[in-house]
């Protein structure tokens, strides 16, 4: 039997491919954007990060064409309203990362590290606080400008890199991991131009703790730090795309919290409703393949995609 996870990492894979690199089959689908992280630096990239252009546009006092926040209100309203945060567990770049980086871990015969409940349902808040900060410093950015244009440009010239412009790309482990890094090795191989990495010292060690935390603990980016999560995750509880839970069939084992990456409780602890999709599932259905008693179910819409393996 083929397992879902092998199904979903093979689709990762391609995702990734054509996400980040579809440009070089010409491939070049740039106005659309998506929630998920894309490196902008990148020529060959084939969508546009909403999240990098949401801030963008907050940052600019949103003096740019008026479809652009049109695409960012449908990349994190529309798109999850119909597939949920579906792309998070198949699509998005920096998850594609992390689950690579869970396989060499378990090539290796390293333990996973897991928080305790009430020290997971702790830092689960950090990515909302997260969030709100950088929006807010977008959006302050933008109301200075909008109030004096003279001192929104002294306003801007105190944030370092290019933080009055986007404020979270500085610090997103993907311009780093996807752009500087590669230039950076190429470099010291002596196959690549010179690259002056000095000034993006803070997204070196963002990405450091990325990979660090990533490695030892599963999906940590996308439990506890993902800043984009917070503005759709709650898209889960409408979304066409969904999993399905008969309270009947379930014994509480637990299995489905145990295989879970992001350890949502939602599928256990559901006793009332049908739906069994917590904000922050991200749709990999693990816990349908693994549920021994057949009581989970991946939908969308009236229709059954995947059921247990029971």
């Amino acid at each position: 039997m083929v397992q879902i996870k092998n199904v979903k990492f093979s689709v990762q894979t391609i995702m990734f491919v054509l996400l980040m690199y579809g440009g070089v089959v010409g491939l070049s689908l740039t106005p659309i954007l998506l929630p998920v992280f894309v490196d902008h630096n990148l020529k060959n990239r084939t969508v546009t990060c909403a999240f990098g252009t949401l801030q963008h546009n907050l940052t600019l006092a949103w003096e740019l064409e008026y479809i652009i926040p049109f695409g960012t209100i449908s990349a994190f309203l529309l798109i999850p309203l119909i597939i949920g945060r579906f792309l998070c567990g198949w699509a998005c770049p920096l998850g594609f990362v992390q689950d690579v980086l869970t396989r060499i871990r378990r090539g290796l015969k390293i333990k996973n590290r897991e928080f305790s409940r009430k020290n997971h349902e702790a830092l689960s808040d950090v990515k909302y606080g997260f969030c709100l900060f950088l929006i807010f410093t977008a959006i302050s950015i933008g109301v200075v400008t909008i109030i004096d244009f003279d001192a929104g440009v002294l306003y801007k010239q105190h944030f370092p890199l290019t933080m009055s412009l986007e404020p979270n790309c500085p610090i997103c482990p993907a311009p780093a991991l996807f752009f500087l890094m590669p230039d950076i090795i190429t470099m010291l191989l002596g196959i690549g131009p010179y690259t002056n990495f000095y000034p993006s010292i803070p997204a070196l060690m963002m990405v450091s703790f990325f990979l660090a935390t990533s490695f030892l603990v599963i999906r940590f980016w996308c439990r506890y730090i993902c800043p984009a999560s917070p503005l759709f995750s709650w898209c889960n509880k409408y979304s066409l795309v969904y999993v399905e839970k008969d309270a009947n069939r379930c014994t509480r084992c637990g299995v489905c919290v145990r295989c879970c990456p992001s350890k949502s409780r939602k599928p256990l602890e559901e006793v009332e409703e049908q739906r069994a999709t917590g904000t922050d599932c991200i749709l990999c259905f693990c816990c349908v393949e693994k549920c021994p008693e057949n009581a989970l179910k991946a939908k969308i819409g009236k229709f059954t995609l995947l059921s247990g393996k029971h």
